[in-house]
């Protein structure tokens, strides 16, 4: 009888600490999901990232001359300094 009364204890308490660990990953899930959801409401509401491509877009226009368009787009995607622009340009092969 002792032993039945053991076990039938040992599953109350298994049973107590499985319901009990049960909520608490369900609550750190419900976290989890809160957390992305208002990461990703943020990432899609970045206007850095919507200014940035509007100046990829401005830098590859057709409208502007070819040097205007690389010296464009190394300082926006290869952050180079105008200076740094400019001794590039009259280092080249013709300067």
């Amino acid at each position: 009888m002792a032993t039945a009364k053991h076990r039938a204890v040992d599953l109350l308490r298994r049973q107590r600490t499985y319901a009990t660990k049960l909520d608490l990953l369900g609550r750190e899930v419900e976290i989890r999901q809160e957390y992305a959801e208002a990461e990703l409401d943020d990432a899609l509401d970045d206007h850095i990232g919507d200014d940035l491509l509007r100046l990829i877009f401005t830098a590859a226009h057709p409208v502007l001359p070819v040097e205007a368009r690389v010296a464009l787009t190394l300082r926006l995607l290869g952050g180079l300094s105008a200076g740094e622009i400019a001794r590039a340009g009259n280092s080249g092969p013709g300067g």
